[in-house]
């Protein structure tokens, strides 16, 4: 769900589900890893959820969105820059951000120490929508 508003960014919200067992990596053994007890959980916590608190500018094209995101049951605040390109009724949201796995309990068993699989992953955001679709 999506309200985005350049010329209010106040008002703007965005809600994301992701559906857990839609991870892929294109590996089918470390799939299973990520989306498995050890990893996501995704018989467990079906869904990770971000729910936005506030869209702030930052700069020509750019937006911060912050919110809270929760994975595996663990809810924590996040932040994170994107590139907003609204052409007609098309917005797309581009972004990055970095995540401790850890503090969201992913990496259980031989994958919880940060020397066996680092505690810092990278997510890439895109997200496109039209307007009233």
């Amino acid at each position: 769900q999506l309200a985005f508003d350049p010329a209010d960014l106040a008002a703007s919200r965005l809600t994301a589900v992701v559906e857990a067992a839609s991870a892929l990596t294109g590996e089918p053994g470390r799939d299973a890893g990520l989306t498995g007890p050890d990893g996501l959980a995704a018989a467990r916590f079906p869904r990770a959820v971000f729910v936005s608190r506030s869209v702030s500018p930052a700069g020509p094209g750019r937006v911060v969105v912050s919110g809270d995101l929760t994975v595996r049951g663990v809810t924590r605040p996040v932040s994170a820059p994107v590139t907003a390109t609204l052409v007609h009724d098309r917005l797309e949201l581009a972004g990055s951000l970095t995540l401790d796995r850890t503090a969201f309990g992913l990496g259980q068993g031989r994958w919880q120490a940060a020397a066996t699989l680092a505690a810092p992953v990278q997510v890439q955001l895109r997200l496109v929508a039209h307007r009233g679709r």
